[in-house]
Formats: structure tokens, C-alpha cells, sequence
């Protein structure tokens, strides 16, 4: 513990003893902050990454962090071995900082970030979007009415949120109506789990209160939906909807709350986009801007260390997992190339992937 200490030796030879005091200074040695950059992880607009703290004075410790997103600090919980994990989702477009601030009780403090411009921060990114602001048309998508009819919505060059939007038409037949994305949206979209769907509304009518389904994501099998409530007035106003399986998803051939597999089986084929698709006849009138898929970027995919088994197999080894890249083969590195599914296993040497070569040469890769 830090202080003033007095310090007293004594020196006896034989019956005769000396004594001498002097004050000792002890300095508080602030903690050391460490991220360790091997644990990051992101998954959708989902960042996780683990750390520790090291510390010779016997203190306590608190901890705040700071994801440089606007987000309130939030506190940091400690192992007993002065270790934690953080865990954050973002739900904004940029690239940001993270800050990690460990104090000790006498003041003293240590810092560690993740600083701006280097792969090691999250960047997250609108990897499918449609703002409405460089098009002269619709992008492709329609208004589809409730009795099944279509037809392709009004381009406003302004009155968006801010610059150009897509507004119904007048002549829509009153049964209500949903927005249709485009095929661009469809297929497999394995980077929206765990990411964020967005986009901006304005109702015709302030009595619109609650949409069942708000948005509507079909895949093969069946179909995941959201609920939203809406906020009164006419103004334009944001809907954010995370990917996750804590979010209010519902599975429409269960009835019940959407799984992590069933999302995940959805969005990884999915087959129709539909917003809005359950509204009264209140909703008619409704105008729609800046539409996302947004998810993270977790920077170049990393190195492959190939090894070959006395048995044949062949060991693939990489340093971290990310849901955005596929692990692929070929026979020719022109292509074409394949995913290869089996099951990936941990171990110090990072993640692994065993195969049983197809022929005499394969080249192998990571992509998002």
C-alpha cells in the first residue's frame, strides 16, 4: 500500500546493539491495461473481445469502458484473476474506439484503447442499403397490397429523411398495403445475423399505433417477423430491428419466439423482404427512406497455416472465427471454389478444420 512507512534496523555484535530509522516512500504503482487482440471477435453488428489488468498493490478495482459509439460507460466486472470480457453491439454506422479504464483505490488509473484507423476496431458497415438519394426510380421496390395486387411505388426526388423517398400512390386499394425489397435483399445474407435491419417511416395517419408485422424476413421453410410500435404524429421517425434471438423475433410456423437456428436459417437463404406487411388500412399513405442491412467488418480475412497428417488429412488452423467468412476449396486457384462445411474444432493454435483431400492438389482460403 502506498504511503510513509517508517523503517528501523538494528545491527547487535555481541552485547552492543545500533539502531537507525528513516521514513521509507512507498508510490502507488497505477494498473497496466491489456486487450488482448487475439479474442476479438464480431458477428453481425456484435463485438466481443477479452482482456486483463495487472496490478502488484493489493487494491480493489473498478473498470469502465468507453465503445466510442455515444453509448453511457459501462462498468467493467473483474475475475478473481484480473481478467474480464467485454461485449457490445453496435447499432450505428462508423468506426469507433474503444476504451478500457482500470483505477485502483488510490487513485491510480491505466488505460487501454483501440485506436481509430487500424483493422483491430470495429468498423461497422451498410453492406445492403437503399437511401433513395442517386436513383431516379424506385431501386426495384414495390407496394404490395394486402388482396396480393402490386404495383411500383412514387419516387420524390425530396421530402426525405433527408433527400429523396419512396411514397405510396394515391389509387392503392384500401386493404393496406406492405413494402417489397428488391431481389438485391434476398438469398443468402449470412452477415445480417446478429446485425441490425433499419430504416425510416412516416405514416399518413397519426391513429397508426402498431404494425404485427413490421418487417418480415421468408426463407425456405418459413418466415420470421417483428413487431414494432409506432410513435404518434406524422413525423418521420427510425425503426431498428437487431438480428438476434433476444430481440422479439417470432417464428410464423411455430407462433412462437424465433431460435437462433431458425434465424439463422432464414438468413441464410432468404427469399422475400417485406416491410410493413400486416397494417391496417391506417397505414396507407405511408412513405419509406433509408432502408439497411448493416453489419461489422472484421477487416482482411486472416492467414491459413496448412498442415498435411501422416494419415493424409489435411489440418487448416486460423487465429480467429467470424460468421462472415466461408472456409473454401478448389482444385484450381482460378476457381471455381466451394464452401466446406464439417465441424470446426478449438485449439491453442487457434480454430481448426480437418479434411480428406478430394485429389492430389487443393488450394483452400478464407472470404467474407
Amino acid at each position: 500500500t502506498s504511503g510513509v512507512y517508517p523503517l528501523k534496523v538494528t545491527v547487535t555484535a555481541g552485547t552492543t546493539s545500533f539502531s537507525g530509522t528513516n521514513l521509507v516512500t512507498v508510490t502507488n504503482i497505477s494498473p497496466g491495461v491489456i486487450l488482448d487482440l487475439s479474442t476479438r471477435k464480431y458477428n453481425g453488428v456484435a463485438f466481443s473481445i477479452d482482456g486483463s489488468f495487472t496490478d502488484p498493490g493489493d487494491d480493489t478495482w473498478t473498470g469502465v469502458v468507453n465503445f466510442g459509439d455515444g453509448t453511457p460507460l459501462e462498468p467493467i466486472e473483474f475475475t478473481t484473476n484480473k481478467t474480464f470480457s467485454l461485449s457490445h453491439a453496435y447499432l450505428v454506422d462508423g468506426a469507433f474506439q474503444i476504451s478500457v479504464t482500470v483505477t485502483d483505490t488510490h487513485g491510480g488509473s491505466g488505460t487501454a484503447q483501440l485506436q481509430p484507423g487500424v483493422p483491430n476496431q470495429p468498423i461497422i458497415v451498410r453492406f445492403k442499403s437503399d437511401t433513395f438519394n442517386t436513383s431516379t426510380d424506385a431501386a426495384g421496390w414495390l407496394l404490395v397490397s394486402t388482396n396480393g395486387t402490386s404495383e411500383q411505388p412514387a419516387y420524390q426526388v425530396s421530402g426525405g429523411n433527408p433527400g429523396g423517398y419512396l411514397g405510396s400512390r394515391t389509387a392503392l386499394l384500401p386493404e393496406g398495403f406492405g413494402w417489397l425489397a428488391p431481389g438485391a435483399y434476398q438469398g443468402n445474407k449470412r452477415e445480417l445475423l446478429g446485425g441490425l435491419i433499419a430504416f425510416d417511416l412516416r405514416k399518413a395517419d397519426p391513429a397508426a399505433l402498431n404494425v404485427p408485422s413490421a418487417v418480415r424476413l421468408t426463407g425456405n421453410s418459413f418466415a420470421i417477423t417483428h413487431h414494432a410500435s409506432l410513435p404518434s404524429g406524422t413525423n418521420w421517425f427510425r425503426l431498428q430491428f437487431p438480428v438476434d434471438s433476444g430481440s422479439g423475433w417470432t417464428n410464423t410456423a411455430t407462433g412462437k419466439p424465433a431460435t437462433l437456428a431458425d434465424i439463422q436459417e432464414v438468413v441464410n437463404s432468404i427469399r422475400r423482404v417485406e416491410l410493413a406487411s400486416d397494417v391496417s388500412s391506417h397505414f396507407v399513405g405511408g412513405d419509406l427512406d433509408n432502408f439497411v442491412f448493416a453489419g461489422t467488418d472484421p477487416g482482411p480475412a486472416p492467414l491459413l497455416r496448412i498442415a498435411i497428417r501422416p494419415d493424409g488429412q489435411v489440418l487448416i488452423v486460423w487465429p480467429t472465427l467470424n460468421d462472415s467468412y466461408s472456409l473454401q476449396w478448389a482444385s484450381d486457384p482460378a476457381g471455381p471454389w466451394e464452401n466446406l462445411s464439417g465441424v470446426i474444432t478449438i485449439g491453442a493454435d487457434g480454430f481448426r478444420f480437418f479434411r480428406q483431400p478430394a485429389g492430389s492438389t487443393e488450394f483452400y482460403r478464407l472470404i467474407k
